[in-house]
């Protein structure tokens, strides 16, 4: 018994030894990869650039571009919209210029040989085109291959609800007969307050309180800093072991989003029923079960499942990179192309 118990002892004392080592030595190496972060140099290996996305996202390092006061304006139904003109919007892994006119994103000018019939884009954020400027958008590369006008109206963040209003109040939906929806997940929440006008007031106070008092990393007090490295430190190894028991498209499941969004679209058929509606997601990394076909409640809706390579993202940032969107482009472009509509599925 006393020699089970001396190995039981010796074997906790290891444990403390290794464990006050990890918290010693794994805290620096998340310093020193921020670091490096700030001076633009993005870590390949992974568990190093997961320190960085940590910072990136988690401690106000990364900028975020509806909150950049030159590339916004307030609006009463929307919360804020673009501000027409030049936006310069930059962050760790890319440095862009977007311009925005009443026609949304600024688009190459068409070719003298072109239709006349236009495409509607709405998302959010990965349609807008976050980390790409005017010429590297998957709109303007489905523009150029199609050769036909294609309004992005997409904004960062916008959920479902606000893309379709903002589309209503274009004054475009006749110049078009085919509308792209860019589904994300985030969209679940605006989705589901489609008749909550308290959840609007809410947002909106939410919006303006972040506007007014922009918090970046370096208003972070050292203590701060230590108490997340340390945080992040002890969230790691029960993240990777979430990951590796549940990978993180099954954790991604599209049912209870479909739930919310068709509503949405019922909202708002009178706009759109007599318009090609196609929903896409490039979320990564996806969700396990989005349908690919015509909706069974709404003829003119259609789902297409697309699949986009880790290359084609940012690393840090996880937006859409310049190959990204014209990849997606060509993708999106194909489909139009084909004639046979994929067979009708249900969600």
């Amino acid at each position: 018994m006393s020699r089970t118990r001396s190995l039981i002892i010796t074997g906790c004392g290891y444990v403390l030894i290794a464990g006050i080592l990890y918290l010693s030595v794994f805290p620096g190496i998340y310093f020193v990869s921020s670091l490096l972060l700030t001076k633009g140099i993005v870590l390949r290996p992974k568990l190093l650039r997961d320190f960085q996305m940590d910072f990136y996202n988690d401690r106000g390092y990364r900028k975020i571009w509806q909150v950049q006061k030159d590339c916004i304006r307030a609006d009463d139904r929307l919360i804020y919209i673009p501000r027409l003109g030049r936006c310069h919007f930059t962050n760790a892994e890319f440095d862009t210029t977007l311009h925005f006119d009443h026609e949304g994103r600024v688009r190459n000018s068409m070719p003298k040989q072109h239709s006349e019939i236009g495409i509607a884009v709405l998302g959010d954020s990965y349609a807008m085109g976050w980390g790409v400027n005017d010429r590297e958008t998957f709109a303007n590369v489905l523009q150029e291959e199609l050769k036909r006008p294609v309004y992005n109206l997409a904004v960062s963040s916008y959920g479902t609800v606000r893309e379709l209003l903002r589309l209503q109040q274009s004054g475009l939906i006749d110049k078009v007969d085919t509308i792209f929806v860019q589904y994300a997940a985030n969209d679940l929440m605006e989705n589901a307050a489609l008749d909550q006008e308290d959840k609007f007031l809410q947002a909106k106070a939410l919006f303006q309180e972040t506007l007014n008092r922009e918090r970046s990393s370096s208003d972070h007090s050292m203590l701060e800093s230590v108490h997340r490295a340390v945080s992040f430190a002890i969230e790691k190894p029960i993240r990777n072991l979430r990951d590796l028991l549940i990978p993180a498209a099954k954790r991604n499941q599209f049912a209870p989003h479909y739930q919310y969004l068709m509503p949405v679209l019922k909202r708002f058929a009178p706009l759109i029923e007599r318009k090609r509606v196609v929903v896409f997601s490039v979320d990564e990394p996806g969700f396990e079960d989005f349908p690919s076909g015509k909706d069974k409640t709404m003829s003119n809706i259609e789902f297409v499942d697309l699949k986009l390579d880790a290359e084609d993202y940012y690393l840090i940032d996880s937006h859409l990179n310049a190959a990204g969107h014209a990849n997606l482009g060509h993708l999106l472009a194909a489909y139009l192309s084909d004639p046979v509509l994929a067979e009708p599925g249900s969600p």
